[in-house]
């Protein structure tokens, strides 16, 4: 059996509830989704996303349990042309933190921050007890990609977590200067704080 599902798009005449949606958006919205970080472009981005997971619910593609909220986006201070964002955890997952830092050989697990950083290519993920803080992103589109990711990461864990071994020592982590040669070295303030060597700190503390 063949299901056609295009009718929005190209069928005439228009479902009402077809209608009712695209008014209510052109009327309290109207941004283009992926193309901004201003709130009704995260708004829109919103609507893209919450569309496709109610279209995979429906068909049963996957069953999340730990939902994951973006709150935060803005450029990145350190790297031009990047984003950064922040994210809200539907609970607290930091007692899985051990259980990534086993199964993912680039973690950082620092128990005593209460945080679990690891990279995806050029991308910092940490993730705290109950947010979620990732840098160097390349649009909003990609940030709720990263979401998913993460969220697919605690879920699966959590239940294959019996089979894993948790690994609470601290992976060697990055100096100090390390991270600082890695920023422009320009103090110029842009980040809130008063020198690159400030920031790089506060980075390390996930702050």
């Amino acid at each position: 059996m063949v299901v056609y599902l295009d009718n929005a798009a190209t069928s005439y005449p228009k479902p009402k509830q077809v209608l009712d949606a695209v008014y209510d958006f052109m009327l309290n919205n109207g941004a283009t989704a992926g193309r901004g970080a201003y709130e009704r472009a995260m708004e829109a981005d919103g609507l893209v996303y919450d569309t496709r997971k109610a279209i995979a619910n429906f068909f049963n593609f996957y069953n999340p349990k730990e939902e994951v909220k973006m709150n935060f986006i803005k450029p990145c201070t350190t790297d031009a042309g990047k984003m950064q964002f922040k994210a809200k955890f539907s609970r607290d997952v930091s007692e899985i933190f051990p259980y990534i830092n086993a199964i993912l050989n680039n973690a950082t697990y620092n128990k005593n921050a209460g945080s679990l950083t690891f990279k995806k290519e050029f991308r910092i993920i940490t993730l705290f007890p109950e947010k979620l803080a990732v840098a160097k992103i390349i649009n909003e589109s990609e940030a709720y990609e990263i979401m998913d990711l993460v969220k697919t990461l605690v879920n699966d864990t959590y239940e294959k977590k019996d089979e894993i071994d948790p690994l609470h020592e601290m992976r060697e982590q990055p100096k100090i200067i390390d991270v600082y040669k890695n920023l422009p070295k320009l103090n110029c303030k842009k980040c809130g704080e008063g020198t690159c060597m400030a920031f790089a700190s506060k980075l390390l503390q996930g702050q």
